[in-house]
């Protein structure tokens, strides 16, 4: 009983392994030919692969090429010698590897398309950016670059010898690096923005700075003028040299010492002082045009005296009331007016 059970279970399974039409009891004549079918599948299916794997050249599916003419050969071997089962083994197996090459074979055609698409956007990528970087490069931006040309040039020569995988790396790493560059041109263009905004700021102030140490007579705020002129000439410098960074504190020490030179003079005894100054300077313009008689220019010139005596009223009342910011606004007003009306008087526009 256990002898014709297990006779039964062997022809069964043979039943089920051998391809369609192909039974190990059968017709031995009807099972070669369904085997010799089987084996011209596989050898339409390799004959397709070697030209896929011809096309594409690459070595993985050359590979499963290798493999599925191994396997064929044995699959071949396995018929003459009349072992059926293991020759549709073989021959399906072969045709696996087979379909395989032709697979990868498809797949890297399909990269290597895009592979070259993305290289010759990341050149053009990597041209623009540098572009728009300034000039000179800081050491980093200098890096960067140097590194993405580098990793670019690798990457096209990986491309050239069909190391598709390692070449899709290396153009992933210039796309990052490209990325970065980028983000570093738009950092670097809002600092510029922000240090010719500060700049002018600082101009400004430098200005206000040196009319109240001409006005006041004091030496530390000459001082602190000329550090702050320095610290300006440096901000400039720094600037040119594309040190962002270095250019906007230079700026900020440049701001801090013109309100330092501005302060020395925003005393109240100095303020007093200047208040003096300019009442003399506008009894001595009062006499020029006096002396100057009609003119083009005298009638705007007696205007503007008359806004700077006005200015100097209100300054001389605000000193009294103790008043500085506001006293300082008035003396700079006045001091305005009595410029512009000795341009006048003086012929000049």
């Amino acid at each position: 009983m256990i002898r014709k059970l297990l006779i039964f279970t062997i022809g069964l399974a043979l039943f089920v392994s051998m391809p369609d039409g192909v039974v190990a009891q059968g017709d031995p004549q009807q099972n070669r030919e369904q085997l010799r079918y089987e084996l011209q599948r596989t050898d339409d299916l390799i004959a397709q692969a070697r030209m896929a794997v011809q096309s594409s050249g690459n070595a993985l599916a050359a590979r499963a090429l290798e493999q599925a003419e191994q396997l064929q050969s044995g699959a071949r071997r396995a018929f003459d010698g009349g072992t059926y089962l293991l020759c549709i083994s073989l021959t399906r197996k072969a045709r696996e590897q087979a379909s395989l090459a032709i697979s990868i074979s498809r797949q890297a055609e399909q990269l290597e398309g895009v592979l070259q698409g993305r290289l010759e956007r990341a050149h053009d990528n990597l041209e623009r950016v540098r572009d728009e970087l300034p000039t000179p490069l800081n050491p980093t931006m200098s890096t960067l670059v140097d590194q993405a040309r580098y990793y670019l040039a690798q990457a096209w020569e990986f491309y050239r010898q069909g190391r598709f995988l390692a070449c899709a790396k290396l153009v992933e790493q210039v796309e990052q690096t490209i990325r970065r560059l980028a983000s570093l041109a738009q950092l670097g263009e809002q600092a510029g923005e922000s240090f010719q905004y500060r700049l002018e700021n600082v101009q400004r102030l430098l200005e206000y700075a040196r009319e109240q140490v001409a006005d006041c007579d004091s030496e530390a705020g000459r001082e602190f003028l000329g550090q702050a002129e320095r610290s300006l000439g440096q901000a400039r410098d720094f600037h040119a040299q594309n040190q962002i960074r270095a250019a906007l504190t230079a700026l900020g020490h440049a701001r801090e010492s013109a309100r330092k030179a501005a302060r020395e003079c925003q005393s109240g005894d100095r303020l007093r002082l200047r208040h003096d100054r300019l009442n003399s300077e506008l009894d001595r313009l009062w006499e020029q045009l006096r002396a100057a008689g009609p003119g083009a220019g005298s009638t705007a010139a007696e205007e503007l005296l008359r806004q700077a005596s006005e200015q100097l009223r209100l300054a001389g009342q605000h000193l009294a009331e103790d008043r500085i910011e506001s006293a300082q606004l008035s003396l700079q007003a006045a001091q305005i007016a009595l410029r512009q009306a000795q341009r006048y008087l003086s012929g000049e526009r």
